[in-house]
């Protein structure tokens, strides 16, 4: 994200500008960002569960500038129910969570990007110690198990079993 928001600024910033100043200037734009944080949600067919989902996320980041992005490639009324909460919707053409994730990279605005599951099956119990941390430590990366603390009824016997052995 540094280094997309930099390209920008540089447009911003005078080219005659002193180095240092140019420094100054940026840790200033840098710091006034208007997204603090960008939320992506891939989908594939969650029109049960993503209402929860982004309801609770918009309760817990109250206090936030924040953005939702959804990576849809549903065939039922997922996008409808994403963009009535308002949620920004991408649809993604192709299968695949990690090209749904890496489209949600591309277009997110935000300085700390979160990825979450649109069925609940992430905790949000912990999000905001997480940024806390992230900010706190300056992290530029950081990842979860998502197995440890799922909530109650979001994912059944036969998916935590895989899960287990998968990620191993």
């Amino acid at each position: 994200m540094l280094l997309r928001h930099a390209e920008n600024m540089e447009q911003i910033i005078p080219e005659e500008t002193h180095e240092l100043e140019k420094i100054i200037m940026f840790s200033v734009i840098w710091e006034n960002m208007s997204i603090e944080i960008s939320v992506i949600i891939p989908t594939k067919n969650e029109a049960l569960s993503i209402s929860g989902t982004i309801k609770e996320l918009k309760r817990t980041l109250e206090r936030f500038d924040y953005e939702i992005l959804v990576i849809d490639s549903s065939k039922d009324n997922t996008k409808e129910i994403d963009q009535s909460l308002g949620a920004k919707i991408y649809v993604e053409n192709f299968n695949g969570y990690g090209r749904a994730i890496r489209k949600g990279f591309n277009l997110s605005n935000g300085d700390i990007i979160i990825v979450l599951d649109g069925d609940l099956s992430n905790s949000l119990d912990t999000l905001l110690e997480a940024i806390r941390f992230v900010k706190e430590k300056k992290f530029l990366f950081i990842t979860t198990d998502r197995t440890l603390m799922l909530a109650k009824g979001s994912m059944n016997t036969t998916h935590r079993i895989v899960n287990k052995i998968v990620y191993f």
